[in-house]
């Protein structure tokens, strides 16, 4: 897997992410390799990625378990086209603001989706409202620890970059300090595949407000060490 992953068409810091992030990017990288010399352009893929995605939607909300693990294989199809766009947009020298634009609303459009979706099967079909009381814990979870990286992104600048570094230096697993796309496609993934959409709420809801909280407690304490002063030019837009 590094050795595949150590090409000029993948992302560096991909060498030292989660091990799910190496996987896809690898069979990304395949996919691109084989679109290299067509006209599919990064954004066609992402599209298709996207596209993908929605198609698993209706097999979530019917609720048949065979239906799942239809969702299950499109979802799976989608998470590698989603590594492919950007190693075919380094292949072929066309990486551009519009396209980390569209691959970044895609992915969180897609997950917003499939909680909405989720909780549609136990409305409509399972008849158990209550279940939308999760879909917002679950999907909050997942926004609350996402708005902290970016702040703490904002706020520490380079600082913040080291301190990611550093913590990938130590484990592949501690690759992102917030609930990433990746791992909640997987997580939908994995509970499709057992047909229990119903843990998978549990999960997200408990998982996603715990790991607010937890990451909420590292990224203070690494402020703290990682503590600095606005230049002049910053301090002009600072709330502080």
């Amino acid at each position: 897997m590094q050795e595949a992953l150590a090409k000029p068409y993948h992302k560096p810091s991909d060498l030292h992410g989660s091990y799910l992030r190496r996987f896809y990017r690898a069979m990304g990288g395949k996919v691109a390799l084989l679109l290299q010399n067509t006209p599919v352009t990064p954004n066609h893929v992402t599209l298709a990625s996207f596209f993908l995605g929605l198609l698993a939607l209706p097999f979530v909300v019917w609720g048949v378990f065979p239906f799942h693990l239809i969702a299950a294989g499109l979802l799976f199809l989608s998470m590698i086209l989603d590594k492919a766009d950007g190693s075919l947009a380094r292949l072929k020298g066309t990486s551009s603001a519009l396209g980390t634009w569209l691959d970044s609303t895609t992915d969180y459009l897609g997950i917003f989706l499939f909680f909405l979706m989720v909780g549609a099967h136990f409305h409509y079909v399972q008849d158990k409202p209550i279940y939308w009381f999760f879909v917002f814990l679950g999907f909050g979870g997942y926004n609350i620890s996402k708005l902290m990286y970016i702040y703490f992104k904002r706020y520490f600048g380079k600082d913040a970059d080291a301190v990611v570094e550093e913590e990938k230096e130590k484990h592949p697993l501690r690759s992102s300090f917030h609930v990433n796309e990746i791992f909640v496609n997987n997580i939908f993934f994995l509970f499709l595949l057992i047909g229990r959409l119903d843990w998978l709420l549990w999960f997200m809801a408990g998982y996603g407000l715990l790991f607010s909280a937890g990451i909420y407690g590292v990224l203070t304490y690494k402020a703290v060490r990682k503590n600095r002063t606005h230049s002049p030019e910053e301090g002009m837009y600072s709330k502080f």
